[in-house]
């Protein structure tokens, strides 16, 4: 959430030395929505818990699709068998929705 009270997701440009430059407003809910938990695919689509929904955006900010549930305020993505299985956290309880897509996961090899 900004400073002024709105919801908005911004997205930064990472450079080789791990700094960020040139924020931009990707997505822009205005003054009534506020985000919370956030994840990614292996496709680089944000996953975004507001409220009732998480409603899934690519990379350009663009709106994919919603899943709807009874509440939504944080969420990830499994490992292993459990890698295209979205859990959602709201209030007491966690939600397990299967995907078509798997989440992103950093390499443990370095």
């Amino acid at each position: 959430m900004g400073p002024s009270g709105e919801g908005s997701i911004i997205a930064f440009n990472l450079q080789e030395n791990g700094l960020l430059q040139a924020p931009l407003k990707l997505i822009d809910f205005g003054n009534s929505i506020v985000p919370d938990g956030m994840t990614v695919d292996a496709e680089g689509n944000l996953y975004i818990a507001l409220g009732g929904r998480v409603v899934v955006y690519d990379a350009a900010g663009n709106k994919l699709s919603e899943i709807r549930c009874p509440q939504a305020t944080n969420l990830c993505f499994g490992r292993g068998k459990y890698s295209k299985t979205l859990f959602i956290a709201g209030g007491k309880s966690i939600y397990m929705v299967e995907t078509n897509k798997e989440g992103f996961a950093f390499s443990e090899n370095k």
